[in-house]
């Protein structure tokens, strides 16, 4: 009699060494016992998407103990081809300098490695999926790089999903597409074969018995070039959850910029380096979450929320809708990742936007398009404060029922990357001035990367209406270490 496996939904994530929360707060398993899980239950093959692999400390010119995660995953995945004799497929983002680890894992560990040159096939762009499939059985998506300091040194989030075949195999269909484009050779086809194809999609959604509790879900993916007949793009799915929230919030790009700077109700979240040795290590100490969560869904992805991550970027998204009476229910993955994002709201690491002082060390000259976009959103901001504050003056607060007015009060959570910002507080600036009802987090990045960049967290009241997300996006796109 053949057994039923209990199809679980498990967030994961990693918590930077030595960044505690009050006694009580929501913890989860670990990204890194997460992925040792996923390569215990591998019995036939391991497919792996990935932006850079650094899981090894090669960069490092000083010995650091919180490498020690990254080496194990590392020496196990190796293992898991010669000794074990898996089937390993790596497709990885075209790396330069060279991938070590990649190298090595095809050389010693039997694995098969594909680099994808996202720029040769649209122009510009980059595979920035963070992707491991198992059997074709479970799978991980989430903000993790393959990075020794994703697992002890970067704030992520995850998703991974156990004895689950329909959507593993509907991940391995995306995994297909990253594999085929993945040759010097390849070219983008004008329409994908029907292998490629899906019926999962935003208008018909798989019924899945997670953790015991009844949801909706599908997985989306960008670019839509890369997409196959049936996929949603990613940058539809993010749209589409947002309309479909009972309480609506408007869409990304003008929503997200007007809210936070016009109306100076962001916050800052920022993971401190506690000791010297934690100060020293490039790329580390930053917030990097994606994900987003309404009253009614849940979104774990892969992509920055900039134009050209929906445009010219490969990433995928997973959706996830739960419709739970009872907040309190087990399997109930919406609840818990809105309980993530108020733990970080409520913090000590996050604060106010307006009490802080920001600076822009000088990077690398490649990022200079950034450090420019960085600049104008601080200068528009200074140079209009005056006129925004007294505009701000002229809103009417309203209860959180909205009983004093027809505007609805909206629950609307992201956490996304954003711009590089070094902060200082400033105790004193904005201390005095009158707190909102909306409110809008975003937490910067401290490493010298577009890519490695902190989340932002969003809980936003506003009218109901509707805007269709910018498209813009610059076509030149060469960075270094992305997160």
């Amino acid at each position: 009699m053949e057994v039923q496996l209990l199809q679980l939904l498990t967030i994961v994530e990693s918590i930077p060494e030595n960044l505690t929360y009050k006694a009580g707060s929501p913890s989860h398993m670990s990204t890194y016992h997460g992925l040792m899980r996923l390569m215990e239950y591998a019995t036939e093959s391991i497919e792996i998407a990935s932006f850079y692999w650094t899981l090894r400390p090669s960069d490092l010119p000083f010995h650091d103990n919180s490498t020690w995660q990254g080496e194990s995953v590392f020496d196990t995945l190796m293992s898991a081809g010669k000794d074990r004799h898996l089937k390993i497929k790596i497709v990885q983002n075209k790396p330069d300098p060279p991938n070590k680890d990649t190298e090595e894992l095809a050389k010693y560990g039997g694995a098969e490695v594909r680099t994808l040159d996202v720029g040769r096939l649209l122009g510009s762009g980059i595979l920035h999926t963070k992707m491991w499939l198992i059997d074709r059985q479970h799978f991980y998506v989430g903000s993790a790089n393959l990075d020794w300091r994703s697992l002890t040194q970067v704030k992520e989030l995850g998703a991974l999903i156990t004895n689950c075949s329909c959507m593993a195999q509907d991940m391995g269909k995306l995994f297909d597409a990253y594999w085929y484009l993945g040759t010097n050779t390849s070219s983008i086809p004008s329409q994908w074969p029907p292998t490629y194809n899906t019926n999962i999609n935003n208008n018909s959604t798989m019924k899945i018995n997670y953790n015991g509790t009844m949801a909706t879900t599908y997985l989306s993916s960008s670019p839509p070039p890369f997409c196959a007949s049936g996929r949603t793009n990613d940058i539809d799915a993010i749209v589409s959850v947002i309309h479909q929230a009972e309480k609506y919030w408007p869409v990304i790009d003008d929503a997200l910029r007007r809210t936070a700077f016009d109306r100076k109700i962001t916050r800052i979240f920022v993971v401190p380096a506690f000791t010297e040795a934690q100060k020293k290590i490039p790329y580390g100490r930053v917030n990097h979450n994606k994900y987003m969560v309404t009253d009614k869904t849940a979104y774990i992805g892969t992509s920055n929320w900039s134009g050209d991550y929906f445009i010219t970027t490969g990433g995928i998204g997973l959706i996830v809708n739960q419709n739970v009476t009872d907040p309190s229910q087990n399997g109930n993955v919406r609840q818990q990742l809105q309980d993530i994002f108020v733990r970080d709201w409520y913090s000590q690491y996050s604060t106010e936007i307006h009490k802080f002082n920001f600076t822009w060390p000088k990077h690398h000259s490649h990022h200079h398009d950034i450090d420019k976009l960085r600049k104008a959103l601080k200068d528009y901001y200074e140079k209009n404060a005056d006129e925004l504050e007294k505009e701000n003056k002229t809103i009417t607060p309203q209860s959180e029922s909205g009983s004093k007015s027809k505007r609805r009060r909206s629950t609307f959570e992201v956490a996304t990357p954003t711009n590089n910002l070094t902060p200082q507080v400033n105790s004193e600036e904005g201390s005095n001035k009158r707190k909102r009802r909306s409110t809008f987090e975003v937490t910067p990045d401290i490493k010298p990367s577009a890519d490695k960049q902190d989340a932002g967290s969003v809980e936003q009241g506003s009218k109901k209406k509707k805007s269709k997300p910018s498209r813009s996006a610059k076509n030149s796109q060469t960075e270094t270490k992305k997160g």
